[in-house]
């Protein structure tokens, strides 16, 4: 039983970090405050990396490459053996990025507007100017397009997976010790065990 209670537990540590896998966004106030002519530099040139009408194509397509390859190095252990479970898991891995769009497209305006700030912050509009030019010559335009396609790559999705292999590992032996610290805390703390138990049943 125990064994079947770990596998349960390693397919929560699978789920719950893809969960919310792609993107984290800053405060884009600021960008009122950037100079006009480096803002629309640098919405350019993610315009060049991030075409408009093939962002929801691009961002699912990455959600399901890292998706995929966080799956293939966690997914071991007997539990993952099981036909059914893995077929369950697969399934999920593979609509992961469909599964997120709606919450990728509720948040990809900010983050675009949030890296344009980022990119004003890091380049001077000389250095964002050639970085633009660039981005409109052959060269340059397949570049910048091509780039997100890169973590499909073989060698990249080989070199991602044992990432994800160790990653996974040093996930489970830190939940576990931080389990521990938590019961013993709970065990010897009551009062903040019950304080906790009335706030999530006021919470459902």
């Amino acid at each position: 039983m125990r064994r079947f209670r770990t596998g349960i537990a390693a397919i929560g540590l699978i789920a719950a970090p893809l969960a919310a896998t792609p993107v984290a966004a800053q405060e884009t106030d600021v960008a009122e405050a950037l100079p006009a002519d480096e803002l629309a530099e640098a919405q350019a040139i993610i315009n060049a990396i991030y075409p408009p009408g093939e962002r929801d194509a691009i961002f699912t397509k990455m959600v399901n490459d890292i998706g995929g390859q966080f799956g293939a190095a966690a997914m071991q252990g007997p539990i993952f053996q099981e036909p059914g479970i893995r077929a369950i898991m697969d399934d999920f891995l593979s609509n992961l990025g469909e599964r997120l769009m709606p919450t990728i497209q509720k948040h990809l305006p900010q983050i675009i507007d949030a890296t344009a700030v980022a990119y004003v912050n890091k380049f001077s509009l000389e250095e964002l100017q050639q970085i633009r030019a660039f981005s409109q010559t052959p060269a340059g335009s397949r570049y910048f397009r091509e780039s997100p396609e890169l973590l499909s790559d073989p060698a990249v999705a080989a070199a991602n997976q044992r990432y994800f292999a160790d990653i996974t590992k040093l996930q489970g032996e830190a939940g576990s010790e931080i389990r521990v610290k938590v019961q013993q805390y709970l065990a010897e703390n009551p009062d903040a065990l019950k304080r906790i138990e009335e706030a999530m049943a006021e919470a459902n």
